[in-house]
């Protein structure tokens, strides 16, 4: 039989003979390893920019766009409610949905969710269009229930009757129901009022600013930085000064009509994201109109990072993350370096973008879409 290798045993000539083959077949390899590289360098980047898809093993959907969204401080839930329909968690590892509370068609709008510091409760409120009631209804996440509602009507102003704000209080399951110069302290677990405190001011709502020292105030014309402990103003943005008019108007026409409303903090707390808003039809109309510029500040002293003007299909939504802002308009969300405005790309979204929020540790977004899907996005690399 002959052998399968002629040279075991032979003498150096032909040893050199296969080494010199060896060395002629690694040197094919290499050149053909670059040209493969090439090639798949010039296929990826002339790729289109990437598409939001959800999950294949796990669809996450509601009945529509979403009222109100957010997701749990522990990175396992999130937690959607639709504009007139049900109240739904989802688990973010697994494929649990639950359906928590159930819509109204008859107006009802759902806002003010949020959940608590350790993840195990989280408070929405139910506002009915066609009353001055003001409920916040706390939801037991293991369960997946109602376990009690806070009646935050009870003040004697008209004002007070508008909920400002609930937010997670600075230990485990602690809520803090802000209302008109108002706010409580509820324990979520004992479903009982711990504290309750009025404090000076004139604020319609009161933000968290990432600081446990500080909070933003939005006073209408005017956002605001306050110290959480004295209730003295640190800065303020004011809209009258501020932006400049859009084009074709003159600020002097216009200033009345411009309402700042916030939009978020980045993840390291530095940079305040600002949408503004320009009224539309004449002087003393009431309605809001789109959203004209997307304006950040810095936290340590209110001064203006940059501005950007919407694309021509206005914002839908906006949020702030770990180093980005993320804006949804018409079927994309758009990334921006959050400290220079620069792009870092662009994410299409097929069926249309609703809300968005930051992920947990904000290096992702949930998108939820116009026909009710809800998507994770994380950000495209930082262009070089």
């Amino acid at each position: 039989m002959p052998s399968l290798m002629p040279c075991r045993g032979a003498r150096p000539p032909c040893q050199a003979v296969a080494s010199w083959v060896g060395v002629r077949l690694s040197l094919v390899a290499f050149a053909l390893s670059i040209v493969g590289a090439a090639w798949t360098s010039e296929v990826l980047a002339s790729d289109p920019p990437p598409v939001a898809v959800p999950p294949k093993e796990v669809v996450r959907k509601v009945s529509g766009p979403a009222a109100t969204m957010a997701a749990s401080p522990d990175g396992e839930w999130l937690a959607v409610a639709g504009i007139a329909s049900e109240v739904v968690l989802f688990s973010t590892k697994t494929d649990r949905r639950s359906v928590v509370a159930q819509g109204d068609a008859k107006g009802l709008i759902w806002r003010n969710l949020v959940f608590t510091g350790d993840s195990a409760f989280f408070a929405i409120e139910p506002y009915p269009a066609d009353s001055g009631a003001c409920v916040v209804d706390v939801i037991d996440v293991t369960r997946a229930q109602k376990t009690f509602s806070i009646d935050c009507s009870s003040a004697p102003q008209d004002r007070a009757r508008q909920l400002s704000e609930v937010a997670p209080g600075p230990r485990g399951s602690q809520l803090l129901v802000r209302r008109f110069r108002v706010t409580e302290s509820w324990d979520a677990r004992k479903a009982e009022r711990t504290s309750s405190e009025t404090y000076a001011g004139d604020a319609y709502h009161v933000h968290r600013s990432g600081n446990p020292e500080t909070v933003l105030e939005d006073r209408g014309r005017e956002i605001v930085l306050v110290g959480a402990a004295t209730s003295r103003d640190r800065w303020r943005i004011d809209a009258t000064t501020e932006v400049a008019a859009p084009k074709g108007h003159k600020l002097e026409d216009a200033v009345h009509d411009r309402h700042a409303s916030i939009a978020g903090v980045t993840t390291d707390g530095r940079l305040l994201v600002l949408l503004w808003h320009w009224q539309r039809g004449p002087k003393g109309h009431d309605s809001l109109g789109e959203v004209r510029q997307v304006a950040v500040y810095s936290m340590w002293d209110g001064k203006v990072a940059w501005t950007r003007e919407s694309s021509a299909g206005g914002v839908r939504a906006i949020a702030a993350g770990d180093g980005f802002v993320a804006i949804a308009a018409g079927d994309t969300v758009e990334f921006l370096e959050a400290a220079t405005g620069k792009a870092r790309g662009t994410v299409a979204v097929a069926s249309g973008t609703g809300m968005i929020v930051p992920a947990h540790d904000g290096r992702a977004i949930w998108v939820n879409t116009l026909d009710g899907q809800i998507l994770k996005v994380a950000p495209p690399s930082a262009r070089k």
